[in-house]
C-alpha cells in the first residue's frame, strides 16, 4: 500500500499526543471550494517551485509528502508562504527525519494555508480560520496587510491562480497551542497528562477519505480522513457529572480556564480520593479487573472535573466566583453563588468557587490559543466542596428498581398534593428557619418543619391490607461513598395528606422500625449494621402527626443514672466499608434502608397508625475536618 500521509491530523506526540481535528472530502466539498473561472493554468505548487525565496518552504512541502496532493490539486486556498531565512529550515527537515512530521505539517505549513480566497484588496477585516484550525487576523488597506500581524509584502501579493491566491510573507506565524496541545508540554504536570491522554481514540474514516489509485489489489487513498476523541471531551455543558467529560479544550473556537494541578498535588490528593471510592470485590455482576478500574477511574475524575471552567459557562453568576464546565446547566442556578448539580441521580446543591480560592496556589499562568492555563500547586477544596455528596430517594419518583413494598402492603403514590388544603393555618418558614408567611395548606412549597422541606408535591404511602398487617418498604440507596460520615433522615407525612378534614384528636403518630443494611467486614458481605428494634432501650422512629416531620436514625445515650433517656437521642454517624457510586446493576446495590410499622401489640393501635407515609430517605454529608486532612 502507498505511503500515504494524512492532512490535518496529528499522530505524533511530541506536540500534544493527538490533535482533535477530522478532514473529510467528497465530490461536492471538492465543487464548493473549486473555481473555474480563473485563466491561469498554473497552481500553487507551480509558482512557489519557481520562486526562489520560496524554496524553503517548498522543500519542507515535500520532506512532509504533501506538497503535490495539498497544493496542486483543484480545492482552492489562500497561502500566505514565509520567504527564505526567515524560519530554520533545517531544524523543521530533521524534525521530520526524526519522526515528527506531523508536528511540523500541523504547526508550521497548515499555519499558513486557509480554505477559500482572501485577496488583499481594498479594506480587509478578516478572522481568518487555517488548515490546523488556528484563527489568526488578516487586515489592511490598499498597499498595507498585516497576517497575525506580520507584514505582507507588497510587490508578490494577490497572485491568482488556478487553485488559489498566494501571498508572501516577511516570517512564518507563531504557533500558539491550546489547552489541549499545552498540557504535554509544560513540566511538572505531566501525572494529569497522562491521566487525560489515556482516554484518547483514533478512527480511520473511510466515508471521509479521498480514494487513489488501487495497488497491488489494494485501495490507496489520497486523502485519509482520521476522526479522533477522547471521553473527556465528549460531556456536553450541563450533563451530569457521572456522563464523563468536562469540556472542548482542544477546539480553538471556544475559550476556557484551566488549572493544571502538579505531580506533587496530583500524587497527594489521588490516595485521599482512593479512600471514597473502596469497591468491594464481590460485586456480583462486576469481574475484580472492573472494579479496580472503576475505583481508578472514579477518584481521578472526580479531581479533574474541577479543572476546567467555560467561558461562556459564566455568564450570570457573581462576578467574583466561577462555575466548573461540567457543572453547567442553563436554569439552574439558585442565586448568583449556588448551583443545583445532578449526582447518581440526586439533585444537590453545591457552593459556586471564589476566583480567589481557585487563584489561590497558581505559579504559572499562559495565554494560549483557546484560553488560558493555570498552573497551580495546592488542592485546597475538601471532598464535602467537590464530590462527597448527599443523596436522596424521593418516595413518590423511585421505581420499584430501587424501592420495595412488601405483599402486606398497598402502595399508593400521590402525586397531586397541592389540590389538599389544611382546615386551620399554618405557618410557612424556609430553609433557615424564617417566617415566609401563613397559608392555608400544609403542602406550600416552602413549607418547613424541623428541618424538613417537602420539595416536591409527592410522597409515598403503604396502607395495611389486613387489621394486623405491618406496611414496609425497602429503599435501596445509590450512591454512597466509602470514607467520610454521613447522617440518615426519613421524611415523614402526616395523615392530613389524605384527609383534609381529619381531627386533630384523632392524627397519630406512626412507629416505624428502621433496619439500615451494607456491605461490611473483609468479605463485603450485605450486613445488618443498625436497628431501632435491636435494643430494648430503642422505641423506633415516631413522628410528630401534626406535621412533615423529619427523623433522624438515632442513638441513645445515657442520663446522669446511667439509663437509657429517649430524650437524649442524637442522629446517629455512619459511615461504609465500601463504594456503591456508579454501580448500575440494582442488584448489585447493596446498601438499603428498611422502614416497617413497628407495631407488636394489639393496644398499639390506640396510640400509634399503621399507614406509612414517606416523602424521602436522605443520607446528609457530615462535615469533618480531620477527614479532609488524612484521607480517612
Amino acid at each position: 500500500m502507498n505511503k500515504i500521509f494524512k492532512h490535518r491530523i496529528l499522530t505524533g506526540i511530541a506536540l500534544a499526543g493527538a490533535l482533535f481535528l477530522s478532514s473529510a472530502c467528497t465530490d461536492e466539498w471538492d465543487d464548493h471550494y473549486s473555481d473555474q473561472g480563473v485563466n491561469s493554468t498554473q497552481t500553487l505548487l507551480d509558482v512557489i517551485k519557481a520562486e526562489s525565496d520560496l524554496s524553503d518552504f517548498h522543500e519542507v512541502l515535500e520532506a512532509c509528502g504533501v506538497a503535490d496532493s495539498l497544493l496542486n490539486q483543484s480545492r482552492v486556498y489562500t497561502l500566505w508562504a514565509p520567504v527564505n531565512g526567515s524560519f530554520n529550515k533545517d531544524s523543521l527537515l530533521n524534525k521530520v527525519d526524526d519522526g515528527a512530521r506531523d508536528t511540523v505539517l500541523v504547526r508550521f505549513i497548515e499555519a499558513h494555508i486557509a480554505n477559500f480566497l482572501y485577496p488583499a484588496n481594498g479594506p480587509v477585516e478578516e478572522p481568518i480560520r487555517l488548515l490546523n484550525d488556528k484563527v489568526v487576523d488578516f487586515v489592511g488597506n490598499t498597499g498595507s496587510y498585516t497576517f497575525d500581524a506580520i507584514p505582507v509584502d507588497a510587490s508578490f501579493s494577490n497572485i491568482r491562480l488556478r487553485n488559489g491566491i498566494l501571498h508572501k510573507i516577511e516570517k512564518p506565524v507563531t504557533y500558539l497551542p491550546n489547552i489541549w496541545e499545552y498540557l504535554s508540554l509544560e513540566s511538572g504536570i505531566d501525572s494529569l497528562c497522562k491521566f487525560l491522554y489515556s482516554f484518547d481514540r483514533r478512527e480511520f474514516n473511510e466515508f471521509g477519505s479521498i480514494v487513489g489509485p488501487t495497488v497491488n489489489g489494494e485501495v490507496t487513498y489520497i486523502d485519509s480522513a482520521f476522526t479522533n476523541s477522547n471521553m473527556w471531551f465528549s460531556c456536553h455543558e450541563g450533563q451530569s457529572r457521572d456522563a464523563g467529560g468536562f469540556g472542548e479544550i482542544a477546539a480553538e473556537d471556544s475559550s476556557y480556564v484551566f488549572f493544571a494541578i502538579t505531580n506533587d498535588v496530583w500524587n497527594e490528593m489521588v490516595p485521599k480520593v482512593d479512600a471514597f471510592y473502596n469497591y468491594s470485590e464481590k460485586i456480583s455482576s462486576l469481574d475484580t479487573a472492573y472494579v479496580d478500574s472503576m475505583r481508578h477511574m472514579n477518584a481521578r475524575k472526580v479531581l479533574c472535573n474541577y479543572l476546567v471552567y467555560s467561558e461562556k459557562s459564566q455568564r450570570g453568576i457573581h462576578p467574583d466566583s466561577m462555575l466548573p464546565t461540567f457543572a453547567y446547566t442553563p436554569g439552574q442556578f439558585l442565586d448568583s453563588k449556588k448551583v443545583a448539580l445532578a449526582a447518581s441521580g440526586i439533585k444537590i446543591v453545591r457552593n459556586i468557587f471564589a476566583k480567589a480560592d481557585l487563584m489561590n496556589g497558581v505559579t504559572k499562568t499562559v495565554k494560549l490559543s483557546n484560553g488560558t492555563l493555570h498552573v497551580k500547586n495546592n488542592f485546597n477544596f475538601s471532598p464535602y466542596d467537590l464530590w462527597f455528596d448527599g443523596i436522596k430517594i424521593e418516595g413518590e419518583h423511585e421505581t420499584t428498581d430501587y424501592l420495595v413494598s412488601d405483599v402486606a402492603s398497598m402502595v399508593a403514590l400521590i402525586n397531586d398534593m397541592d389540590t389538599i388544603s389544611r382546615k386551620k393555618k399554618i405557618d410557612v418558614y424556609d430553609e433557615e428557619g424564617n417566617y415566609v408567611e401563613t397559608v392555608d395548606s400544609v403542602y406550600a412549597k416552602y413549607a418547613l418543619s424541623k428541618g424538613a422541606v417537602m420539595r416536591n408535591a409527592g410522597y409515598l404511602e403503604a396502607m395495611p391490607l389486613q387489621a394486623a398487617s405491618r406496611p414496609k418498604m425497602t429503599f435501596k440507596i445509590p450512591g454512597t461513598l466509602s470514607a467520610g460520615k454521613y447522617r440518615i433522615g426519613v421524611v415523614v407525612v402526616p395523615a392530613y395528606a389524605t384527609n383534609a378534614y381529619i381531627s386533630d384528636s384523632d392524627l397519630k403518630p406512626s412507629k416505624i422500625r428502621a433496619q439500615l443494611y451494607t456491605r461490611s467486614g473483609e468479605s463485603g458481605a450485605k450486613t445488618l449494621i443498625y436497628d431501632t428494634s435491636a435494643k430494648k432501650t430503642w422505641l423506633g422512629l415516631q413522628n410528630d402527626p401534626t406535621r412533615l416531620d423529619t427523623l433522624y436514625l438515632y442513638d441513645v445515650e445515657l442520663d446522669a443514672q446511667n439509663d437509657y433517656d429517649h430524650t437524649l437521642r442524637v442522629p446517629r454517624t455512619f459511615s461504609f466499608d465500601f463504594c456503591e457510586y456508579g454501580l448500575t446493576n440494582v442488584k448489585d446495590i447493596q446498601t438499603e434502608l428498611i422502614l416497617t410499622c413497628d407495631l407488636q401489640k394489639r393496644n398499639d393501635d390506640a396510640n400509634f397508625e399503621r399507614t406509612l407515609r414517606i416523602d424521602c430517605v436522605f443520607l446528609e454529608p457530615i462535615y469533618d475536618e480531620n477527614d479532609t486532612e488524612d484521607g480517612e
